[in-house]
């Protein structure tokens, strides 16, 4: 490979992928390249759309406007530019997503259950002569049920 910004650029690319491989997602992998349409450097993490980004110069604007082109190419939920730091592994990269995307990814669940809006009315509350139960999931969710008090 001639061009060491692509060298880089792959190098980066490969490190990210080991990243996310010793982290749970063993099925990430380098995407082919697209050309015009663009579906993200990483795939194999399903509905997520991954840039990898290792320049010199850090412009989120320009990631994030690419992020979001990328995402809707690829039909991802989310969509996410990897930003390599210089001199630090790939543990300690920069994850930027747009605060939309950062919305989405919580009313979705994909990092917790979500918590209704307070005009909105909360499933655990319990009735008179109820009490709510939590108990934890193996997906880490809780399940709630609602079991009669005898008075």
């Amino acid at each position: 490979m001639a061009n060491p910004h692509k060298r880089k650029g792959t190098a980066w690319e490969t490190a990210v992928v080991e990243f996310l491989r010793g982290h749970g997602h063993p099925y990430a992998e380098r995407r082919a390249l697209a050309g015009s349409a663009d579906k993200g450097d990483v795939t194999g993490v399903p509905s997520v759309m991954i840039e990898c980004k290792a320049e010199k110069s850090i412009t989120l604007a320009t990631y994030a406007d690419e992020v979001k082109t990328q995402t809707a190419n690829a039909d991802a939920s989310i969509g996410v530019a990897v930003v390599k730091r210089r001199g630090r592994p790939a543990s300690d990269a920069y994850v930027v997503m747009t605060l939309d995307q950062f919305a989405r990814m919580l009313t979705e669940g994909t990092c917790h259950p979500r918590i209704p809006p307070r005009d909105e009315p909360s499933s655990d509350t319990a009735e008179v002569g109820q009490k709510v139960a939590r108990s934890p999931r193996s997906d880490g969710r809780h399940m709630t049920r609602r079991q009669e008090v005898s008075a």
